[in-house]
């Protein structure tokens, strides 16, 4: 695989969350594109190689649901053509079509003599590529360019209409996946945790768990044996330190992912419990494979919240802060007109980030969500189906818990969570 500068490993992730989002946005159809068969690589720039390898399942074409606006990248890049009378272009120049676009198309453009990596990226509306426009020297500068613009119809010519449409587009709220209502909100110590995480787990599990205890058969369904059993953390002995490990399947972890599993030290006497019920509206759907939740589904669950405005401050922050680069190259769907005029501004990057991005791991969220629980006790779907209803808990810093977030609140979410649409396009189903 070709390799990728910093900046282009930067555009690949901003290009594929803009489109995984793009596809999950109110009012939106967007068509997954296959891109056709394109030239070999040694015959595509070097600037564009390792870019358009990696992009290669990533091409969308978006149009409003009332079909005002549009927009997409899906790239050509079959081959290089010299003098086709299909083309404006002066004699002496080779170019290969890179994007079309509803009124013209993106090329690589060079001298027809001159080595193909010295190829820039031109637009032009069809039949005026004699006065084409040079966009970028390079694919990165072209797509930055375009993302800028959500890749909206006719954005290079900076129309009026082309900011229209990407403002609406950068608008537009998730749909709707989860129905979500507060079940409990408490304080916590390390001892009701300790008794949640053991009240939530499998049969099955807390079998193994006894097992590895050397309790009795009986004390799988008795919660209050068990936590007096595990309740001293430096009291199991190593031996039975490493069987509880291997009876829940954290055998390749270390005695300290165990400690933490068990032994939840919470922040600083300032930490609170919320336990959401959670019912599938939605194509996606929540993990119950795992016996610890990813922080980032319990975070895009709770930024829906009602006054969850703490909690979107210190995820900007936080996560924005950690990995952004630059202020318009961080992976958000927020885009800046090349004046440097805001496109959208009020849904910060980090935020975008969370609620967007396929997978986060929780380092990313340290210090925002704490711990995470699921309720695993009760019967597993049938296989090939997904739960259609869950509880799941999240520990955060009491000031971040969303304001409307009480006993009895209710919102519906649009956290992406776990895809359940599946490689042939059908919808895995709720068992």
């Amino acid at each position: 695989m070709n390799e990728l500068t910093e900046r282009d490993s930067l555009l690949v992730e901003r290009y594929t969350l803009m489109t995984w989002a793009t596809r999950h946005l109110r009012g939106v159809t967007a068509d997954s594109v296959s891109a056709p068969d394109q030239a070999p690589a040694h015959e595509l720039p070097a600037h564009a190689r390792g870019i358009l390898e990696r992009l290669r399942y990533w091409h969308v074409r978006w149009t409003s649901t009332e079909g005002r606006y549009a927009g997409g990248f899906v790239p050509v890049c079959k081959a290089w053509l010299k003098g086709d009378p299909a083309y404006g272009f002066p004699p002496g120049k080779a170019f290969m079509v890179l994007d079309k676009h509803p009124d013209g198309a993106a090329f690589f453009v060079r001298d027809a003599d001159a080595p193909v990596d010295s190829a820039c990226v031109m637009v032009a509306r069809a039949g005026e590529e004699g006065n084409a426009t040079t966009v970028g020297a390079t694919l990165a500068d072209y797509l930055e360019k375009a993302m800028d613009w959500h890749f909206a119809a006719r954005w290079w010519t900076g129309a009026a209409e082309a900011a229209e449409a990407s403002r609406w587009l950068a608008a537009q709220p998730p749909v709707d996946q989860f129905a979500v209502r507060v079940v409990a909100v408490e304080e916590v110590t390390s001892a009701s945790l300790r008794a949640l995480r053991l009240r939530w787990l499998g049969l099955q599990h807390r079998q193994e768990v006894a097992k590895a205890l050397k309790l009795e058969p009986g004390a799988a369904s008795d919660i209050a044996a068990l936590d007096a059993e595990l309740a001293p953390p430096r009291g199991l002995m190593r031996r039975k330190e490493k069987a509880v490990r291997k009876a829940l399947l954290m055998s390749e972890q270390t005695p300290e992912d165990l400690q933490r599993f068990f032994w939840t030290q919470a922040s600083p006497g300032d930490a609170t419990l919320v336990v959401l019920d959670v019912t599938r509206l939605g194509t996606a759907h929540l993990g119950v494979h795992a016996l610890r939740p990813q922080a980032q589904h319990l975070a895009q669950l709770l930024l829906d919240a009602p006054g969850a405005g703490a909690l979107l401050r210190m995820i900007g922050e936080r996560v924005t802060g950690e990995e952004a680069r630059d202020d318009a190259r961080d992976g958000s769907m927020i885009g800046k007109r090349p004046t440097g005029e805001t496109l959208v501004s009020d849904r910060p990057a980090g935020v975008e980030r969370v609620r967007f991005a396929l997978s986060m791991p929780d380092e990313a969220l340290r210090g925002v969500v704490l711990d995470t629980f699921i309720d695993l006790s009760g019967a597993a779907p049938p296989q090939g189906k997904v739960r259609g209803r869950v509880q799941l808990a999240a520990v955060l810093p009491r000031a971040l818990v969303p304001e409307g977030c009480v006993p009895g609140a209710a919102w519906t979410s649009g956290a992406f969570a776990f895809t359940g649409v599946m490689i042939n396009g059908g919808v895995m189903q709720s068992g």
